[in-house]
């Protein structure tokens, strides 16, 4: 207000019945913040945590369980200045954050990992026994930083690197460094965790009261994570680990055709499919055309442009299909026999660009 230069929202956070938003200037429009310029923001269900360019912490709004790391449950109405963060050594200033339920996170400018409020059910760190200050969690220490050949001052010397950390409704979640593949290592732990948002894998326990590495994720370059209520999302830079998990849907309602022309061309020249989407093309309907399956990923020229478009983006309707004589009536059985059979035949049509390490082809045959 009063500036004739627009603002941009670069960050939103919400509460249950709040929201939260930091535009490009620095600012977040809340009294008490007029002149900082805040760096980032979060929220909790009912209290809400900010860091500004000096590294100095502002939390305010409901403190039950010590949520708010003051060393009390008074609530706090407008942004208070952290003392434990607030200097004057510099690197024991802040420099993430991030708020779950009923608890705060900071990540000093050392890379160490400190708690406060309710973030368990039972024992330290419960209702009965909430985190009154921010409290450094050793145990991250143990999990992101130990190797056995190494002595106990070069543990703590690479216990300093968080990276990146995020908290959802019962689950809390670090990056750091993997020093061993030069990769990231994901940490994460939370007790009552029954959904299994912390993906652990399906042999594996489903909740954890102490850090652990989630080890279905090694080699996955993984750079931020959303933990919600029930459910952890994700985002990951592309490698061949990553193209080898899962997906969800395990199958898209892709066409059969080829997009361009719409036809068959027999098995000697089946579509290729898009690794993202699986739309699939002709090496002949490509511009320029492709005279033979590429080796590794191959994505369509859509996905390619807009690699960010979510699968399933609009796309031109197909050339209609030549009319077909309606077929006789026949029973349910037979019906749902030659359908199965159908489906069948068309998946076995389907091929893919093989992986720089497998033959394996990707063509629809």
């Amino acid at each position: 207000p009063g500036t004739s230069e627009q603002e941009h929202v670069v960050k939103a956070a919400a509460g249950i019945t709040f929201s939260l938003f930091l535009t490009n200037t620095g600012k977040v429009l809340v009294k008490g913040l007029q002149d900082k310029k805040i760096t980032h923001i979060s929220c909790g269900q009912q209290h809400s945590i900010a860091i500004d360019e000096q590294g100095i912490i502002y939390v305010w709004g409901y403190n039950g369980y010590c949520r708010l790391g003051l060393g009390n449950q008074q609530d706090v109405l407008t942004p208070k200045v952290v003392p434990q963060f607030a200097g004057p050594q510099d690197m024991l200033m802040g420099a993430m954050i991030a708020a779950g339920p009923s608890n705060s996170v900071v990540v000093d400018r050392q890379g160490m990992y400190w708690m406060a409020g309710k973030w368990k059910n039972t024992g330290d760190g419960s209702g009965g026994q909430p985190y009154s200050n921010f409290r450094y969690m050793q145990d991250i220490m143990s999990v992101a930083c130990f190797l056995s050949f190494m002595t106990q001052a070069e543990v703590l010397l690479r216990a300093c690197k968080m990276k990146f950390v995020a908290c959802g409704g019962v689950t809390h979640w670090a990056l750091a460094p993997d020093e061993e593949d030069s990769g990231v290592m994901t940490v994460c732990w939370g007790q009552n965790a029954a959904n299994g948002e912390l993906g652990l894998g399906p042999d594996e326990v489903k909740s954890s009261t102490k850090p652990m590495r989630n080890v279905p994720l090694i080699g996955i370059d993984v750079f931020a994570i959303a933990p919600g209520q029930n459910t952890t999302f994700f985002l990951v830079h592309p490698n061949e680990k990553y193209s080898d998990l899962p997906r969800h849907p395990a199958e898209l309602d892709a066409p059969d055709l080829c997009v361009v022309c719409n036809a068959e061309h027999g098995e000697d020249d089946a579509p290729l499919e898009c690794e993202k989407c699986d739309r699939p093309y002709h090496l002949g309907c490509l511009s320029p055309p492709l005279t033979a399956v590429p080796d590794g990923e191959w994505f369509c020229p859509e996905c390619t442009h807009n690699p960010g478009a979510p699968v399933g983006h609009d796309e031109p309707a197909p050339l209609p299909a030549v009319a077909q004589p309606k077929p006789k009536a026949r029973s349910r059985k037979r019906e749902e026999d030659v359908e199965d059979d159908e489906e069948d035949e068309q998946t076995s049509r389907k091929r893919k660009a093989p992986a720089k390490k497998a033959a394996a082809s990707k063509r629809k045959k």
